[in-house]
Parts: structure tokens; sequence; C-alpha cells
């Protein structure tokens, strides 16, 4: 289950969070907060409430292509990072989330880049950051 909220004084100044539970809807698998002017690519800092809201339920919905882990641009050996992604695990991670082929969820996190979000089980593991418009 994936769910969003924000709290601020204002839409412009509100702190956005991300959260993906597992099926029992109670036990909280990953959780991250942002800024929601550090995340244009999701939310307009100029929404009424009714735009803001229509934002984070857009921001809950996987910006992955194909939902699974194997989508994801192989790493190759001997190199720093995989093409377009910026990884927060190691490179042998990496590969067995993408060699399971388990769900994925990506989300925007920032300007131009969509953290990307590994299942496995009843665990959920931040594989990185997936920037598509520049290396």
């Amino acid at each position: 289950m994936i769910e969003a909220e924000a709290h601020g004084p204002t839409c412009r100044e509100a702190v956005a969070t991300i959260r993906i539970k597992a099926h029992d809807g109670q036990t909280i698998l990953f959780q991250r907060s942002y800024p929601v002017a550090e995340v244009p690519l999701a939310f307009n800092p100029n929404s009424d409430q009714t735009g803001f809201r229509s934002d984070l339920e857009e921001w809950t919905a996987n910006a992955a292509d194909t939902p699974t882990a194997d989508w994801l641009p192989t790493w190759p050996s001997g190199a720093d990072h995989p093409p377009f992604f910026h990884p927060q695990v190691s490179r042998a991670q990496y590969e067995s989330f993408r060699g399971a082929q388990g769900p994925l969820f990506c989300y925007p996190d920032g300007a131009e880049s969509n953290a990307c979000v590994a299942m496995s089980g009843d665990h959920a593991t931040l594989l990185g950051s997936r920037t598509p418009e520049r290396e």
C-alpha cells in the first residue's frame, strides 16, 4: 500500500511524506519526507489545496515504466554506477534485486529524478535515483 501526506503552513512550505506499508496496513516498510519545493517534478508550489491534493495522489502513482526491478538499467562490471542511475546500495545488492525481478516502485524525488524502491517480501529497499535526462 502506497500513501502520501503533507504538512505545513502553506502548500509552498509543506513537507510531503511518501510511505509504503505492508499488506496489514499498519507496518511501515519505507518512508521518506521531502520539502515540496525540492520536488518540482511532482509538486506545483503555487497550487491551491485542491491542486496540491491532486499532486499528492499523483505522487503515489508508480513512475516505473515496468513495475519490476529488472526494468532498471544493468550495472556494468567495473562501472561506478548504472547508466542514468545513482545507487544507494552496492552493485551486488542492486543486481540481485534486478535478477529477482521483484516489485519496484519509483516516485519523483527531485527536479529530474525518480527514487526507486525494490520490494522483497515484507522488505523495501531504496535502490537509488534514476535521472534519465542526464548522466
